[in-house]
């Protein structure tokens, strides 16, 4: 048997003297909570509580209403926690979402036939906050993959 350390979330980015821990979260229709591990809430809090930016990305395919089309949402940890607290279920949709996330992003088409995220708003406001340069464009490992 070989030990595995669990990872602490999908994204370490360092940038200008800032961090972040993203974790990414992909399913149809709904976020089941239960797929957010404590563990990722414990290191992203670790994250938080020195002073980086922890937060979720999270993509949502609506089958019956987009026809298969994707929604990515940028939602801090503590905003994350105030929803699932607050709307009282285990899982959030797209309206809750929609209320509770800070920001959407726009799914862009690579030349390469491959998909990646971009969330400008999100970015610039942490630009202005920091004082830095960053590229808004995260590609996560469902989509490099074309999943």
């Amino acid at each position: 048997m070989q030990y595995t350390p669990q990872k602490p979330f999908d994204f370490v980015l360092f940038n200008g003297g800032s961090f972040f821990g993203i974790e990414a979260k992909h399913q149809k229709n709904h976020l089941d909570f239960r797929r957010i591990k404590e563990h990722q809430l414990e290191h992203l809090k670790q994250v938080h509580d020195n002073g980086g930016d922890a937060f979720f990305i999270i993509r949502i395919e609506d089958t019956k209403k987009t026809q298969g089309k994707f929604r990515g949402f940028v939602i801090s940890m503590d905003r994350l926690l105030t929803m699932k607290e607050e709307i009282g279920k285990k899982s959030c949709n797209e309206k809750d979402l929609e209320k509770y996330a800070e920001f959407e992003g726009t799914r862009i088409k690579l030349p390469n036939g491959k998909y990646t995220w971009d969330f400008p708003e999100y970015f610039i406001e942490i630009r202005e906050r920091d004082k830095f340069e960053f590229s808004s464009k995260l590609t996560h490992r469902a989509d490099r993959e074309g999943m």
